[in-house]
């Protein structure tokens, strides 16, 4: 997908790009939106979590037959490609509860998976495949005579590589950015945003304690109150986004949309690349 560094708004959002060269519109996030009754918010709940269900599970039902032996491991890795595009169908789902709760769960998630999946797994696939070779390096430090230090430092990397997943899954679920610049934004929140980033490690260690206490098994029937609860931690995030790097924000530097530019990205970000709108349903 092309896009450029200072990216344009999934479709609905109502920020008309501008032009780098030319003086910078206000981008303004879009008007809040009353609080939907509460027998919607529950009906969104069921569907998010039946659509995400519905996503993953003919992968995912595979794992329950797994010995989780090391051979099994890349198995075990092919099976958990679904679940990031399904994650950001869902945050693209929760998203719309909040600012236009009239659209319906289930016309949400499928645009939210149609503009979405293919940005997922350019950031998901990645980062399962380095959380999976900590897990099995941690794995084998059990019986080896290496010191303790290296499982520390495993430990500390799996859980930035997490972290960094969560932020970069919310912000290619919202915004249409060039990978190295969802990169740069992932990294740039995790770096320096120590609240969502607490957010998301609170999170993470939900889902373990799940794991522990209950079993693996639990968090599918969880998924939709999981990918809820990172988008909630993400809100602060996604403000600044539309803040500082969307095409015409009041605070985003032009034509550099965020520090470390070089010139060559910045003469990317001309009127060639087409905004997200272009793909808004018909």
């Amino acid at each position: 997908m092309t896009s450029v560094p200072a990216a344009d708004p999934r479709p609905e959002d109502p920020v008309e790009p501008a032009d780098p060269a030319g003086p910078a519109d206000v981008a303004e996030s879009p008007a809040p939106q009353p609080r939907p009754r509460a027998s919607v918010v529950a009906a969104w709940f069921v569907v998010v979590e039946a659509l995400f269900v519905l996503t993953t599970a003919p992968a995912l039902v595979w794992l329950l037959v797994l010995d989780w032996r090391a051979s099994d491991l890349p198995l075990a890795v092919a099976l958990l490609i679904p679940v990031g595009p399904a994650t950001a169908a869902s945050v693209f789902a929760w998203r719309k509860l909040a600012d236009e709760p009239d659209l319906g769960p289930v016309r949400a998630f499928w645009r939210g998976y149609r503009l979405d999946w293919a940005d997922a797994l350019r950031v998901w696939t990645p980062a399962l495949a380095v959380l999976a070779v900590l897990a099995v390096n941690l794995v084998n430090l059990r019986g080896s005579d290496l010191p303790a230090v290296f499982g520390v430092v495993g430990g500390v990397v799996a859980v930035i590589a997490l972290v960094w997943t969560g932020h970069a899954l919310v912000v290619v679920s919202l915004f249409s950015f060039r990978w190295r610049d969802v990169a740069r934004i992932g990294t740039f929140f995790l770096v320096f945003r120590w609240r969502p980033t607490l957010g998301l490690l609170a999170i993470a260690a939900l889902a373990g304690a799940v794991v522990v206490l209950v079993g693996a098994w639990l968090l599918l029937p969880l998924a939709s109150v999981l990918t809820f609860l990172l988008w909630w931690n993400a809100r602060p995030l996604v403000a600044e986004i539309h803040r500082r790097f969307v095409v015409g924000a009041p605070e985003a530097p032009q034509p550099k949309p965020w520090p470390g530019l070089d010139a060559a990205d910045a003469e990317e970000t001309g009127a060639d690349d087409a905004p997200d709108d272009a793909r808004a349903d018909g």
